[in-house]
């Protein structure tokens, strides 16, 4: 089963990975990207060598692991999107002989904050390895501090306020790490980058 984190950014660049980076590492972690990364180019599994400076679980630090996610790029358009709902809530009214309503993609203020958005990055994760959670949640929530973007998790369409994100991401890897048994982790050293 997989999960996906959204992020609509009004543009994204290379140049925002170094402070993204730096931001990693200021969660309590040593966290390196691929170094061949571009957000232009790249699609599908995203690497990240980590080493945790904290853990509620001893074995988990002074270790290089490798984990990730993985990553795609979109354009959106927020006007195409609503054109796209509407044409399958039309049938469905029609059928049913519903009266039209307001209609919004994720409500008024948030999609007053996505008429700007250009750029849509997903983050798909499992749980296939530990610490696949940590790196979504945490670069996701970075990611729309760094960009002002907005950021939902789409399997219960929960969309993020940005003035806590951070706070809250990282709370929530700390109680997700520490509620994982050591006999449940999955875990890979990190050997090279692939």
């Amino acid at each position: 089963m997989s999960l996906e984190m959204h992020l609509f950014v009004e543009d994204i660049h290379d140049s925002i990975i170094p402070r993204w980076m730096e931001r990693m590492n200021s969660l309590d972690m040593s966290c390196e990207i691929h170094p061949e990364f571009s957000f232009s180019k790249h699609s599908g599994f995203l690497p990240f060598k980590i080493k945790l400076n904290k853990s509620d679980h001893p074995r988990l630090l002074n270790k290089y692991y490798i984990t990730g996610f993985e990553f795609y790029l979109h354009d959106f358009d927020l006007e195409t999107e609503l054109q796209r709902l509407k044409s399958k809530q039309g049938l469905f009214r029609r059928i049913f002989g519903q009266k039209k309503s307001e209609f919004y993609f994720a409500g008024p203020e948030i999609d007053a904050r996505l008429k700007r958005c250009k750029k849509m990055m997903r983050f798909v994760w499992g749980v296939a390895d530990t610490f696949e959670f940590r790196m979504v949640t945490l670069s996701s929530a970075i990611l729309v501090e760094l960009t002002n973007g907005v950021c939902r998790y789409a399997e219960d369409d929960v969309w993020y306020e940005n003035s806590t994100i951070v706070r809250d991401a990282v709370k929530d890897v700390a109680d997700y790490e520490s509620s994982v048994k050591p006999e449940d982790f999955s875990l890979h050293e990190f050997e090279r980058w692939l």
